[in-house]
């Protein structure tokens, strides 16, 4: 199946072993949400560690078939009734094996209970002014008009380019981070929900495992943080908005097609039994 083509590997680094290995546990999460940076923040952690970091992305491009495990952990979750503990440390096992960072959702999401399963990890909360992060959420991951049409044909169009497990992955954790009841088309609650996740994260997240970095602060006080040194390159500044722009143009376009076609279709369906009505007429 055709799936749209994220180019991740062109926009950012090349990823270059640095002695860490790939196996082995989580070393850094990001707790940040989406367009705080966390593009960026994957790319420092790639140069950093020289392995791959587990990214938003990686279920549209790479690894589809997470897309189960992590709507099982929801679900776990869901029916732990407040207890963190109730499920299977092993999914998140699988699905980070072979990464020791991640980044963006699902892997924000769901710091408290890799927490848990990692206790050694450290977490990095990416923030930036609260009304400018509300400018670029508007522009690209919650518009005001839902990107993601509820058409049958739009729902089709989702399922060839990005997959339908990712689209529910992704619901679940906006609802998680911003919560169910939440409405997204309004400026304030967004902006509320927004704050109150960081301010969650900083109150659930000890002292001495948590920064709060603004990626325009470069490597100084992330390398400080993960005690490693400061690679010699500059900082990767990545802006996934182009990336987000073409995937909505390309759910656009498709489903323009499949509409005109299904238009077509129902025009050449009805001039062909009117012309056998007419047949039998004569």
């Amino acid at each position: 199946m055709f799936k749209v083509d994220l180019p991740l590997d062109r926009e950012g680094p090349q990823v270059q072993n640095r002695g860490f290995s790939a196996e082995g546990p989580l070393l850094v999460i990001g707790a940040g949400v989406g367009r705080t940076g966390t593009t960026s923040l994957k790319h420092a952690f790639e140069i950093i560690y020289g392995q791959p970091c587990y990214h938003g992305y990686e279920l549209i491009e790479r690894h589809p078939e997470h897309c189960p495990k992590w709507l099982e952990i929801d679900r776990l979750l869901d029916n732990s009734l407040g207890d963190d503990d109730v499920f299977d440390p092993s999914l998140f096992q699988q699905i980070y094996k072979g990464f020791r960072s991640g980044t963006d959702i699902p892997t924000s999401c769901y710091y408290k209970q890799l927490m848990k399963v990692y206790p050694d990890v450290k977490v990095v909360l990416t923030t930036r002014d609260s009304q400018k992060w509300l400018t670029s959420a508007r522009e690209t991951i919650f518009p005001r008009i839902p990107d993601v049409p509820t058409s049958w044909i739009g729902m089709l169009v989702c399922e060839v380019l990005v997959g339908m497990g990712f689209l529910r992955v992704k619901s679940r954790c906006s609802e998680r981070m911003f919560g169910p009841q939440s409405d997204r088309d309004d400026d304030r609650k967004l902006l509320e929900a927004y704050e109150r996740w960081n301010a969650q994260v900083k109150q659930a997240v000890p002292a001495n495992q948590l920064l709060v970095f603004d990626i325009r602060d470069g490597w100084e006080p992330l390398c400080k943080f993960l005690n490693v040194p400061i690679p010699n390159e500059p900082f990767p500044c990545t802006n996934d908005r182009t990336i987000v722009a073409m995937i909505k143009r390309k759910i656009d376009r498709l489903t323009m097609v499949l509409r005109c076609t299904a238009v077509g279709t129902a025009v050449l369906i009805c001039c062909y039994f009117t012309y056998r009505r007419l047949r039998a007429l004569r």
